[in-house]
């Protein structure tokens, strides 16, 4: 495919390849080439054509790469548990939030029957005394008003 390419006349521009070795080992490098090929003098044919191709090593490249890798994955794993972390931090506060915002929807929803209680209270608190001893005399007998001996009411 390389050959294909630099024959059509276009340029390649670091293409990783491999190559072996005598000793048996792979080596990786990147390829550069213009392109434009360099006819022999006295040639007349395409396949006598020089080409003017660059080799370098790929290894530095390629260790960069792998640590750059390595290092995505560390910080993706970093980060999942961090997720993990916070949804089980926030479920242990998410139930005493939401029993707060209940409590406090329930105080809201029903603010004017607590007004209603507490005016009651207070116009009680008015007509009968800070002590409650301002009740009519006149009570019935048997009724929750019944005084005792000392002359202040009692609840049966």
């Amino acid at each position: 495919e390389i050959l294909k390419r630099i024959t059509g006349g276009n340029p390649i521009h670091e293409i990783p390849v491999r190559f072996a070795t005598r000793s048996g080992t792979v080596v990786h490098l990147l390829i550069d080439c213009d392109g434009k090929g360099v006819i022999s003098p006295g040639a007349t044919s395409f396949e006598n054509r020089y080409f003017r191709c660059f080799t370098r090593d790929d290894t530095q490249r390629r260790i960069q790469e792998m640590r750059s890798n390595v290092l995505f994955q560390e910080t993706n794993r970093s980060l999942q548990m961090l997720d993990n972390f916070m949804n089980r931090s926030m479920s242990q506060m998410r139930l005493p939030l939401t029993l707060m915002e209940k409590a406090c929807t329930l105080v809201t929803e029903n603010i004017e029957d607590i007004n209603e209680v507490v005016r009651r209270n207070a116009s009680m608190q008015q007509a009968f005394g800070p002590e409650g001893n301002n009740l009519p005399t006149g009570a019935p007998r048997g009724s929750i008003y019944e005084a005792e001996e000392d002359g202040k009411p009692h609840a049966q």
